[in-house]
């Protein structure tokens, strides 16, 4: 069984090497020296320290470190229009989640300064040593890189697959696909497609599918990129039927990855339908969010690997078994991958992916052994495929932000993490039994799951969420999960008593999806707003703007830029790709209630739902009692916080458009 392992292993790296080589040699800094050189000069005249990190299409993209402070990512771009900041030729923009870069804290303020004054004094970096495909004023949409470690992973699938299909498994794969089809057409008739992201960040992520830069990796671009550019100003619309497509395949994972583990037919066809019939998953796959494409890569890649798994003694001879198993790991790792690209809250869902191998049918030692490497190939993988854009996002302001608080031993979960260390040394001794029975495997993978699930816990950074959020974040470990739930089934004993359990597991998903449909599927606030005023936006003429509130920050904390009580909101019109039909002019609360703002600034005025906060009412009520407004389109929404720092300051909302027509008459 050695040196069958031995075998897969050296298989699963020449697929490796065949596969990744090219993909590697263009991941490679594409940052030419001269561009190095000036960085390193314009750090000397301004202490700070400067890094030219990529250069994607002509332009640039550097972090820049001012003493004390984060890391800033600054893009630098030529040509005659766009940037933050124009000096001469040039156009800077600081990457950063901050709503209002005044209120950005002085190092970072600083750091941008010093490039901005390297630009000025001259000599500018040179740009014109960068390669680029499109003149710089031209279309300003990026190019859309083709997803290749996803397209990758998909071949090799087809192969895996193929080489273990059999004509009897044709019925099978016909239920399969009739599943997927009823999955997607139930969720498509009962619930709307919307945004999902809290805080009405939603938009945002379409610009990064078009091409904007992101803090938290290329992933989400790569896979959507094509799709999104292909109509910018519907985009939205585009991916979301796109996640709806994928998130349909989940049952049908669920599926193989529970009779892989074990389970009867019975038992594992009511799993896979609880997760068709979850609401709160149907709410997530009708909708914008990265956990949509994370959930879907990574149970892709479990059910791969549950189904590519031998569970008898690998052959020395060549079967199509030991060539199934080495592509599929390396196939499962480029999907790792691919998700980890996309967020770091991919990252230890992903690393836990190799374990859907262990539960299961067959000797554990055995199972063991394939779990291990399982997990020295997705990982190699990974760390080849994700491993600079990882970096990257470490090394970035985000990692800066994350890892400390992640880090803290003042967190609850990490307190339980002691108690981990005996429980990994208790499984590993259960896992060398060489013919353990049946209860003492229950206690197996029972054990199993109490660490996935503290690993799930640890991992948890983000404090007190929604349940839909709380539903989300739990999915990404799905895999694994029904692994272990399929093991602990497989134990049972065969007869009515599995076709009892299924039912019961079923009634109780049912029920389940009953009591929590209401609070996992109800749109917030935000998110019916967006889609309000996209219908409302038919009625403005073209090339006209659209004045918003888009940003309001407590009162009492005007000192924390990054304070969760800075309230957002994003109007679904994208600029990444172009000039969009209507232009929006996003201000924060400070700029509307000032002298600044005149009938003229814009011709329409789009009242949203953070002028029923108490942070922007203020702001809304000066424009409305300053400005003669005539309605075009209005609407009452009920009050449905999208995180539990946002407070509506009643029962509905008011939101609507409006053309502005002049002050209003002096009384």
């Amino acid at each position: 069984m050695k040196s069958c392992l031995q075998r897969s292993f050296r298989a699963s790296l020449l697929a490796l090497a065949v596969l990744l080589f090219p993909q590697l040699a263009r991941a490679q800094s594409d940052c030419p020296p001269e561009l190095a050189a000036w960085a390193r000069a314009c750090a000397a005249q301004q202490d700070i320290t400067l890094v030219p990190t990529r250069c994607p299409d002509g332009q640039l993209i550097l972090v820049a470190t001012a003493p004390a402070g984060l890391p800033l990512e600054i893009e630098v771009t030529p040509g005659a229009s766009g940037g933050f900041r124009r000096v001469g030729p040039l156009g800077l923009s600081p990457i950063t989640q901050l709503p209002d870069w005044q209120a950005a804290p002085p190092p970072l303020r600083h750091a941008f300064d010093a490039v901005a004054a390297c630009v000025e004094r001259g000599p500018a970096p040179p740009l014109h040593t960068l390669t680029t495909s499109r003149p710089p004023d031209e279309a300003r949409c990026p190019p859309a890189p083709l997803p290749h470690r996803l397209l990758t992973a998909l071949l090799l699938a087809a192969v895996a697959l193929g080489l273990l299909a059999r004509r009897a498994h044709l019925r099978l794969a016909g239920a399969l696909t009739a599943l997927t089809a009823l999955t997607w057409l139930l969720r498509r008739l009962l619930l709307p497609p919307a945004f999902f992201h809290q805080n009405g960040q939603g938009a945002a992520w379409i610009e990064k599918a078009l091409g904007a830069s992101s803090l938290y990796g290329p992933g989400y671009h790569e896979l959507h990129g094509a799709l999104a550019q292909r109509a910018p100003q519907r985009a939205d619309l585009l991916i979301f039927e796109a996640h709806a497509a994928l998130s349909a395949l989940a049952p049908a994972c669920a599926w193989a990855i529970a009779r892989a583990a074990g389970a009867r037919p019975p038992l594992a066809w009511s799993l896979a339908l609880a997760l068709a019939l979850s609401p709160g998953l149907a709410r997530l796959a009708l909708s914008e969010s990265y956990y949509t494409a994370i959930v879907a890569l990574l149970l892709a890649a479990a059910a791969l690997l549950a189904v590519c798994t031998p569970a008898r003694r690998l052959q020395r001879r060549l079967t199509r078994a030991t060539i199934a198993f080495p592509l599929a790991l390396v196939a499962a790792g480029l999907l790792v991958a691919q998700a980890a690209r996309i967020h770091p809250i991919a990252w230890i869902p992903g690393a836990l992916v190799p374990l859907t191998t262990l539960p299961g049918p067959g000797p554990l030692r055995r199972r063991l052994a394939h779990t291990a490497l399982a997990t020295a190939v997705i990982g190699l993988v990974a760390l080849l495929a994700a491993g600079p854009a990882v970096l990257d996002i470490v090394r970035g302001s985000l990692g800066a932000q994350w890892l400390p608080a992640s880090a803290s031993p003042s967190r609850h979960a990490l307190r339980w993490a002691p108690a981990a260390i005996p429980a990994v040394a208790l499984l590993a001794v259960l896992l060398q039994r060489r013919a353990p029975n049946r209860r003492f495997r229950m206690g197996a993978w029972l054990l199993l799951g109490l660490l996935l699930a503290q690993a799930h816990r640890a991992a948890h950074i983000f404090g007190r969420e929604p349940a839909w959020i709380e539903l989300s974040y739990s999915a990404l470990y799905l895999g694994p999960f029904l692994a272990v739930i399929g093991g602990l089934l497989g134990e049972m004993r065969p007869g009515r008593r599995a076709l009892h359990v299924a039912a019961v597991l079923l009634a109780a998903a049912l029920a389940y999806h009953v009591t929590h449909a209401r609070e996992q599927t109800a749109l917030p606030t935000d998110a019916l707003d967006a889609a309000f005023f996209r219908a409302s936006s038919d009625q403005l003429p073209e090339s006209t703007t659209v004045l918003y509130l888009s940003q309001a920050r407590h009162p009492t904390r005007p000192d924390e830029p990054r304070s969760p009580r800075t309230n957002l909101f994003l109007l679904p019109v994208y600029t990444t790709c172009g000039e969009p039909r209507v232009r929006v002019l996003p201000s924060s609360a400070e700029y509307l209630a000032s002298p600044a703002v005149l009938p003229t600034t814009a011709p329409y005025y789009y009242r949203t739902s953070l002028c029923s906060t108490a942070e922007g009412r203020a702001a809304c009520e000066h424009i409305e009692s300053t400005f003669r407004l005539t309605p075009v389109a209005e609407r009452e929404l009920p009050a449905r916080p999208s995180h539990p720092l946002l407070v509506y300051l009643a029962p509905t909302v008011r939101v609507g458009l409006y053309r502005v027509e002049g002050y209003r008459a002096e009384p």
